[in-house]
């Protein structure tokens, strides 16, 4: 999806593609690049959202009159994108104050609007097979379906103490709603992937995990609903305000399919590993001495940094979902920013879709070393991947294609795409221009 901004924060105008693969922001300081990231991020929140069409209503209308419905999702996308840009784009603009946890006259002038890519239409491809089973007044279970690769979400009664012809038109019109919600939940569920922000401020919120959690249990329910009641705005920006609320060490009892990631990064970075208490508290375990347990609070700040990509990546994160890493580099030695472009690019390799906001030329230049040229029939993909294998150093899951890759300079109240040349990968003279 393209994504236009207008008067947002530091962003006069400027717009931003993302790629399958790899995002890059970078830039000075109070340019923009934060507030492009949350944006992209709360589009990424399905429940944020609902679509709404005469087609789906149709189509739940059918389903009430023979209890089974068909939709292709591949072909409404192709009659429908337009429309679903502009309901999405009018419903951001309304979340932006509680995105940010700012007053509305912030973003009096803001404009954002939405525009289809060519990934959009093709998403539905690399989604595994889902079922849904939902329940209506606990009276009918409906499920939804897609079959892998298959652009077809069929919708089909599984048992009902009733026909649906024969309910009267009060309950009817409810289903009706009901359904509606199903299948908007559904469509951008395919068209959106699930989103999670390790942001900057992650070593403290990894460190003080066991007294956030203390500090949750203790509030009686009526205590946050008056505090909810009397504020009108967030206390926290909705990255940071999720990325709190997430962290559960006692829900994550079985890693995920990204533990790989993690364990590599633990490896790679950190030389030890994590171990995460079910109470809240995380503690450090050296490689060099593994019978010692090191409280993350008096952990080198690197490895406090790096605690939260970790658990991400080992509990939460699946491939296909989208990560966003706001300075990836924070309190790394250069030398260990490099190995964790490395890391970065088979992360992207394995399937996440990746946005990293960032100052350092150590991964950027890493980055650039790693990207082949986007033809990978040519002559020179094949000779360059060549040299690369030769290397020791390079594997080939950290060989990152140039045309999966988006890259932008944020500066002067503009977003500036970065140019892949033909001949070579990411244009660093633009980067350095930028940076130092």
């Amino acid at each position: 999806m393209i994504i236009h901004f207008e008067y947002l924060g530091p962003i006069q105008e400027g717009k931003v593609e993302l790629g399958s693969g790899l995002t890059i922001f970078t830039g000075p300081n109070q340019t923009g690049k934060t507030w492009a990231s949350y944006c992209i991020y709360a589009l990424h929140n399905r429940h944020l959202f609902k679509v709404y069409h005469s087609e789906l209503r149709t189509a739940c209308e059918n389903f009430i009159a023979n209890s089974i419905v068909e939709i292709d999702i591949w072909e409404w996308w192709q009659n429908y994108k337009e429309i679903l840009c502009e309901q999405l784009a009018l419903q951001f603009k309304d979340k932006l104050p509680t995105l940010f946890s700012l007053p509305a006259y912030f973003f009096e002038r803001t404009k954002i609007q939405l525009f289809p890519s060519a990934e959009d239409a093709t998403r539905w491809q690399s989604l595994p097979k889902f079922e849904w089973l939902r329940v209506f007044e606990k009276a009918h279970r409906i499920q939804l379906e897609k079959a892998a690769r298959s652009s077809i979400i069929r919708l089909r009664l599984v048992d009902s103490q009733a026909p649906l012809q024969e309910l009267d038109k009060e309950t009817q019109s409810r289903m009706l709603l009901f359904l509606q919600e199903q299948l908007s939940d559904c469509i951008l569920r395919i068209f959106l992937p699930e989103v999670y922000f390790a942001t900057a401020e992650r070593a403290a919120i990894y460190i003080f995990t066991n007294e956030l959690s203390l500090l949750n249990r203790n509030l009686s329910l009526e205590t946050r609903i008056l505090h909810k009641l009397n504020r009108q705005l967030p206390v926290y920006s909705l990255p940071l305000a999720d990325a709190l609320n997430l962290v559960d060490f006692a829900s994550a009892t079985e890693p995920g399919p990204c533990l790989d990631l993690a364990t590599m990064l633990e490896k790679e970075i950190v030389h030890g590993h994590y171990t995460f208490k079910p109470e809240g508290s995380i503690f450090f375990v050296p490689e060099e001495e593994s019978n010692i347990e090191i409280p993350l609070m008096a952990a080198a700040g690197g490895i406090q940094q790096m605690a939260g990509i970790v658990w991400l990546l080992k509990y939460v994160v699946n491939p296909g979902d989208y990560l966003i890493i706001d300075s990836p580099e924070l309190m790394l030695h250069p030398e260990k920013q490099r190995l964790l472009a490395r890391c970065i690019a088979r992360m992207v390799n394995a399937g996440i879709k990746l946005l990293i906001i960032t100052h350092s030329l150590s991964i950027l230049q890493e980055l650039t070393h790693l990207a082949l040229p986007a033809e990978p029939g040519t002559d020179l993909y094949q000779v360059r991947k060549t040299e690369f294998l030769k290397s020791k150093e390079i594997l080939p899951d950290m060989i990152l294609n140039a045309a999966n890759i988006r890259s932008y300079i944020f500066r002067n109240g503009s977003i500036f795409p970065l140019p892949i040349g033909p001949s070579g990968p990411l244009d660093m003279v633009g980067y350095s221009s930028t940076i130092l």
